[in-house]
This record gives structure tokens, C-alpha cells and sequence, in this order.
């Protein structure tokens, strides 16, 4: 994929990650947090931002599942790039992932020690948070090893990111040996299965893999609608994208109709078709591939991480401080993304650094202990001509290195 649409998808990572910001604070209303602790019946304004298609404007979980979909997609396409080995990946995958969340759990530590105590009319989101974080808690989040506390609930998915990560080969191998369609249609009812049955890893890790299976149809995908005609391309795109939000809002619309223990189970593959779908325009539809690609959306997308690891502390310690609980987004917005731009360029940039010397220098030592060990049984000729043997060396040892 080049660059230009693999920006556009840096782009819809922004927005996704805008969208949980977005999600969270209106949680801090009491009438909008009713519905995720299981109250179905909504009316008035609450209703329509519950109920209709404009949940996707605060639809934070779906906006989650776009990242794991997201992660699977781009880290299958590294792995097709010449300069990926699997031998650098770990150690540089989990350096780049933990410094991060270390910086995150520093900073909502910080923010909730200077929380004040929540208030009895506060919504049922904010006082399910947690008003201290218990040395526990914090090393829990830190390590994420026996699942996150609940006092930084984004971690939840930081957890599953890294299973996903430390299980990629496995990923990999399915996808050249099953057919990509197959694939999706298995991971969509392994999804369905863990919804219902309420197995959160069997749920979500599927979701990963549609992602990759995704990468193996890119090719298909992009040849099919390079030959659609050009008058599609406006009308065609438009009615696209109203059916894939459709889908990826279809579990709020059909919550009231489907009995409660069904809901989840029978809307999930919609909804992740839905967001197959807005990935797909995302990046072959022009107009909206240009609109991800400008320089708003770039930046968000820049930051994206950042701001989904700092911004829920941040946005339960200003619904405290505000004159009204819906007057959080309004704060919370701005003030998340000044944060989250200076924790880029703090923690998650260094990070990014770290990691790319990690990769570079494990590389680098595994190609020096190739040439070595063919150095060494090549005889008088590798130590008499070490100029031709270094060449040698390199040229025969890389490409076995990369697979």
C-alpha cells in the first residue's frame, strides 16, 4: 500500500481515537451512561443520540474494534515489506507498545490523586471509576500482564493488542494457507460465538485476524474497484459509506427490538462489516481518502495513540470541575488533544525512536552473526578474500533472513 493511503488510514485512526474521547465524555452524562449499564428504553435527545446513526458520532466501542481491525490490516502489510524480520518485531513491537502505556499509567496516577470526590448525582460511567489507584492497581496496568485495573479502562484493549502481537506469526500462517473470504467468515462467527457466549479474548482477538485476512484481499480488492467506472465514484462511494455506518450503528438501532442477551451476538458481524466497509473507502474512495489524508486529520492520526492512552482520566477529573455534565466534551475535547500532542512528543515519539534502533540494531547483530558463521565455514577462501566474501555473504544470508 503506498504512502498516501496508508496516511488515510493514519487519518480514519484519528478520528477513531476522537470518536472514544468524544464517547467518554458524554458518558459523564447520567442519561447517555444509562445505556451501557443496560437501560433500553431511551427517548428524547438522549434517544436520538443513542438510538439512530448519530451514535456513531460518540460510537467509542466500535471505534475500538476499528483499531483492532486497523492493527491487524497494517501489521500484516509489514510483514510482506522486504525489511521485516520477525527477530527485531518482538522486541522493537513491544518496546514501541509499552513505553507508552508506561507514561499513560504515570500520568492518570498523577490526575487521580488530584481528582475530587465523585458525587452521588454523578453518572453511573463515572462512579463505576475508581477514586484512588491502589499501588495493585498501578502495577497491573503497568505490566498488563493478569489484565488491567479499571482505573485507565483504554488498557483493556492494550492488553488484547499485545496478545495479538505476541500471536502474529500464528495470524500469518493461517492466512497463507486458508482463503482470505474463508477466513473472515471464520473469524466473524468466532466473534458471534464470543459475544454470546461473553469470552472477551474470543470476541476480540478475531477481530485482529479479520485485519490480516483483510490484508491478503487488498490486492483483489484494489483491482476490482480500479476497473469500476468513473461515474460510480461520487454516488456509488456516498451509498457505500450510508450502508456501512448503517451496519456499524445497527447494534444501537436494533438493541431495542432484539432481546437483551441476543443483541450483542447477532449484531457484532454487522457491525464489523460496517467497518470493513468505511476502511475499504477510507482508502479508495477519493474524496473521502483526500479529506483523511489533510492535515487535520494527519495530526490527529499523529497523536491518535497518545490520545486514547491519557484521555479518560483527564476527561472523569474535568467532569468534576465543569458547571454541567455536557459541558465536559465541550473542555475535555481541546484540552485532551493539547495534552495528548505534548505526550507525543514527550513519551510516545521517544518511544518510536527506541524502537527502530532496537530493530535496526537486532538486525544488525543477526546479519554480523550470519556473515560470521559463513565466514567461518567458507575456509582459506573467505579468510583470504574478506572484501568478496563480505559481498557474498550478504547477498546469500539476507533473503533467508527476511522470511
Amino acid at each position: 500500500m503506498d504512502h498516501s493511503r496508508l496516511r488515510a488510514l493514519d487519518g480514519l485512526r484519528g478520528i477513531a481515537a476522537l470518536i472514544v474521547l468524544v464517547h467518554h465524555s458524554l458518558l459523564v452524562v447520567p442519561a447517555l451512561a444509562a445505556p451501557y449499564f443496560g437501560q433500553v428504553d431511551i427517548g428524547g435527545w438522549a434517544g436520538l443520540l443513542v438510538n439512530t446513526p448519530l451514535h456513531l458520532l460518540w460510537a467509542g466501542t466500535e471505534a475500538v474494534y476499528l483499531f483492532f481491525i486497523l492493527s491487524g490490516l497494517v501489521l500484516a502489510f509489514s510483514v510482506k515489506s522486504g525489511s521485516f524480520t520477525w527477530s527485531s518485531y518482538f522486541p522493537s513491537r513491544f518496546a514501541r507498545l509499552y513505553l507508552p502505556v508506561f507514561g499513560a499509567v504515570v500520568l492518570g496516577a498523577i490526575v487521580i490523586w488530584a481528582t475530587p470526590t465523585f458525587d452521588a448525582a454523578d453518572s453511573l460511567w463515572v462512579r463505576n471509576r475508581p477514586e484512588q489507584y491502589e499501588l495493585r492497581e498501578l502495577l497491573a496496568d503497568l505490566t498488563l500482564l493478569g489484565g488491567p485495573s479499571n482505573a485507565i479502562t483504554p488498557l483493556w484493549s492494550l492488553q488484547l493488542e499485545l496478545l495479538f502481537s505476541a500471536l502474529l506469526p500464528l495470524y500469518i500462517y493461517a492466512s497463507r494457507r486458508v482463503t482470505p473470504v474463508l477466513q473472515i467468515a471464520v473469524y466473524l462467527a468466532l466473534a458471534t460465538l464470543g459475544a454470546y457466549a461473553a469470552v472477551s479474548s474470543l470476541t476480540y482477538l478475531p477481530m485482529f485476524g479479520i485485519g490480516v485476512a483483510l490484508a491478503s484481499l487488498w490486492p483483489r480488492i484494489s483491482s476490482g474497484l480500479s476497473r469500476l467506472p468513473a461515474r460510480f465514484s461520487a454516488l456509488g462511494w456516498s451509498l457505500t459509506l450510508i450502508a456501512a455506518v448503517l451496519m456499524t450503528t445497527s447494534h444501537w438501532m436494533l438493541r431495542p427490538v432484539l432481546p437483551t442477551e441476543l443483541a450483542g451476538a447477532v449484531t457484532l458481524p454487522i457491525v464489523l462489516v460496517g467497518i470493513c466497509g468505511i476502511i475499504i473507502a477510507a482508502v479508495h474512495a477519493p474524496l473521502l481518502r483526500a479529506l483523511l489524508s489533510s492535515r487535520p486529520f494527519a495530526f490527529l492520526g499523529l497523536i491518535s495513540f497518545s490520545l486514547y492512552l491519557i484521555h479518560e482520566p483527564i476527561v472523569v477529573a474535568l467532569s468534576q470541575v465543569v458547571a454541567a455534565p455536557i459541558v465536559t466534551v465541550f473542555v475535555a475535547v481541546p484540552f485532551c488533544i493539547a495534552v495528548a500532542t505534548v505526550f507525543w512528543y514527550l513519551v510516545e515519539r521517544p518511544s518510536h525512536r527506541l524502537s527502530r534502533r532496537i530493530r535496526a540494531g537486532v538486525d544488525s547483530e543477526l546479519r554480523l552473526a550470519a556473515y560470521t558463521s559463513t565466514g567461518s565455514t567458507g575456509g582459506g577462501a573467505a579468510s583470504s578474500q574478506p572484501r568478496s566474501a563480505s559481498t557474498n555473504g550478504s547477498t546469500s544470508v539476507a533473503p533467508a533472513f527476511r522470511r
